[in-house]
């Protein structure tokens, strides 16, 4: 799912990446695939060695942490009825909220050698702020232009 959301956003903003051109993801996947290589060993795999796999001069490699931590609130209200006799009412309400955190560790490789690198933590703890902070990143890369 990341790599889908990742690859639709340099996808949305090829005209400011141009001249460079992006990989289809089933090429990129189905290279991967042949060479056995899996989300659990890619980071076994030397850049240089990617490159020549996928027939790429640049390799954008982004690392996405997150912790997820959930928050109870309840709100109790309290009345009473307005008949001859008295009786108490009340209900409570509970919510949980999901607060994301994210730290994303954005690299771009160009003929196997890094030439940027930056972290970033988004300013929102919404589900999606991770894609927000990829696409922050990006368009401080080397590569994107306004």
């Amino acid at each position: 799912m990341a790599q889908g959301e990742i690859h639709k956003e340099l996808i949305n903003k090829l005209s400011n990446i141009y001249p460079l051109t992006v990989q289809d993801l089933r090429t990129t996947n189905s290279l991967l695939r042949k060479a056995n290589i899996g989300v659990e060993n890619l980071d076994d795999i030397e850049i240089e060695e990617l490159q020549d796999i996928l027939g790429v001069d640049n390799i954008i490699s982004v690392k996405v942490q997150f912790t997820v931590k959930t928050q109870e609130s309840a709100v109790t209200s309290v009345g009473t009825t307005n008949t001859k006799k008295p009786a108490a009412i009340g209900s409570t309400v509970k919510t949980e909220t999901a607060i994301y955190k994210y730290k994303i560790h954005f690299d771009l490789y160009k003929n196997g050698v890094q030439t940027y690198t930056k972290s970033r933590e988004p300013v929102f703890n919404t589900q999606d702020a991770w894609l927000d902070g990829i696409t922050y990143l990006l368009k401080r890369s080397p590569i994107y232009s306004k």
